[in-house]
């Protein structure tokens, strides 16, 4: 029996024999066979499965630990589109149903921020553009041949109320 390998539970088998009062457990003790004296196998035996449960032990903390840091990340991102939640709600349904209408899966979350970075940067240009087609409505002073524009606070409010579709004149 010294070259045989015990199986994890036959050692812990061993230990419950060991750990009994009673002389006549050592008869159901897995390292009977083969050792006159089996503390010093068992025990070798013991500490490498203690060692062998330990790695595993910090193998799947250091996973959960993975985990939570990506779930750390959802949480930031859903957090970071929660503003704009309803509008998402209808953009995720029109991408279903594009998604959908051409036999594909349903998009994914990535996708979705692919979308929503693409609507972005068009509501960014479209306000540049609207902006700049603006600057002439403002005050401009050219000085030394540079024309230098004065623009108010309003001006920008009445801007963003124009591109959500409200009234477009806000007072100083």
């Amino acid at each position: 029996m010294p070259d045989k390998k015990l199986t994890d539970s036959e050692i812990v088998k061993a230990l419950e024999c060991c750990a009994s009062s009673e002389v006549e457990e050592c008869k159901n003790c897995p390292y009977v066979e083969g050792y006159p004296y089996c503390d010093g196998p068992m025990e070798r035996d013991v500490l490498d499965l203690i060692n062998r449960l330990q790695a595993e032990i910090e193998r799947l903390q250091n996973r959960v630990d993975e985990y939570n840091i990506q779930v750390a990340n959802q949480r930031e991102q859903i957090e970071k589109y929660e503003p704009i939640k309803e509008t998402l709600c209808v953009l995720w349904e029109n991408m279903l149903s594009i998604s959908v209408a051409r036999g594909k899966e349903k998009p994914t979350l990535e996708e979705l921020a692919e979308a929503v970075d693409y609507i972005k940067a068009k509501a960014y240009k479209e306000f540049a553009e609207k902006g700049k087609s603006k600057l002439d409505d403002i005050a401009r002073v050219d000085f030394e041949g540079i024309p230098y524009f004065f623009i108010s606070k309003a001006f920008f409010d009445n801007l963003l109320k124009e591109m959500e579709g409200g009234a477009s004149e806000v007072e100083d």
